[in-house]
């Protein structure tokens, strides 16, 4: 069976792949939102 930390990193890295594709202001953008994310959800 399948390591559900190996299944999030391939999905890291595959979603690293489109963003690279999608262009690096996007990516930006996407990464900054996913660190708000997790900083509200550890505040509440």
């Amino acid at each position: 069976m399948m390591s559900i930390v190996y299944l999030f990193w391939m999905y890291v890295f595959l979603f690293g792949v489109i963003g690279a594709m999608r262009g690096w202001a996007k990516e930006l953008m996407v990464s900054f939102s996913v660190v708000t994310a997790l900083a509200v959800n550890l505040l509440l």
